[in-house]
């Protein structure tokens, strides 16, 4: 049981969430650019992320949660997933800076301020055909990108929000637990705002006993995982979507993305008469014909 996300609801909906769980992705995401540990296990952390935010989002294209820092080790994390569930991620970072950073501080202070430092994380969908593009962003204020996450959803979409996640660096789960708008909505309850709030501090205490080899075991079923969980609860599961690493790249992407450049550019860039362009997500190397670029 594992590469999926498993939608959730608790309480006739008031509370809605999903479990995610990705082995098979992040093993294929990380031989393909052998990441050292503290990398893999945050761009883990990133895919799971991307894969929680963008499964209550109804569109059709691409989510893409992208972290930038100026002062980290790691400047650049991209993990993007098409409504499919196509998952691809990659990670820039300066080698010898990580190995300055103890495994202790990682630990002590947390991934982003340890790895990251000052930054920000971007929200994007593009819709297919790139008709639409919708973004937020938000600043890293927070010990891991989950914590700054929350923060966003809190904040900017005023919904109230946890998010747990663990990663050993070879695999990742996750789940996300919302508050749903209930006065001024379609939702009815019987239940006082203050009934609410006891249930959704009782259901995030659940969450937070939760252990990380529970989330991380691929012989546990989601709805086992959940059950543990609130078994004294309302709760409703839906089907599942799978999960898989999946790259967009090609030939012609690179060839479009070339013939943009001026002449001056891609004489410089060529050698021998060729480009050699490498896919950041998936290692892939290609390489160009000058000429071919010059033909409509």
């Amino acid at each position: 049981m594992t590469d999926f996300i498993k939608p959730f609801m608790l309480k006739e909906g008031l509370f809605r969430g999903e479990v995610v769980r990705v082995s098979k992705t992040i093993k294929e995401i990380i031989k393909r650019r052998s990441y050292p540990e503290p990398i893999a296990e945050l761009m883990s952390e990133a895919v799971v992320l991307s894969a929680l935010l963008s499964s209550g989002l109804k569109y059709d294209g691409i989510f893409t949660l992208q972290i930038k820092s100026k002062e980290g080790a790691i400047s650049d994390i991209v993990a993007d997933i098409t409504s499919e569930g196509k998952i691809r991620a990659y990670a820039k970072f300066d080698a010898s800076a990580l190995e300055k950073i103890p495994s202790a501080e990682i630990k002590d202070r947390g991934s982003v301020p340890s790895l990251l430092k000052a930054g920000y994380m971007v929200f994007t969908i593009d819709t297919a055909g790139g008709t639409e593009r919708y973004q937020g962003m938000v600043e890293l204020e927070g010990d891991t990108l989950a914590s700054c996450a929350v923060n966003y959803l809190n904040r900017s979409e005023q919904l109230k929000s946890v998010i747990k996640i663990a990663t050993d660096g070879k695999s990742a789960g996750g789940i996300m637990l919302q508050q749903m708008p209930v006065s001024g909505g379609k939702k009815q309850t019987k239940l006082t705002k203050d009934e609410i709030a006891d249930e959704w501090n009782t259901d995030v205490i659940l969450l937070a006993s939760l252990k990380d080899k529970e989330m991380l075991d691929d012989k546990l079923k989601p709805e086992d995982l959940l059950y543990r969980l609130y078994h004294e609860q309302d709760i409703t599961v839906y089907p599942e979507k799978k999960l898989s690493f999946g790259c967009r790249c090609s030939e012609e992407r690179i060839k479009a993305v070339l013939k943009t450049l001026s002449e001056k550019d891609i004489k410089a860039a060529a050698k021998k008469g060729k480009i050699n362009m490498t896919c950041e997500f998936c290692g892939t190397s290609y390489y160009i014909d000058v000429e071919e670029l010059k033909q409509k």
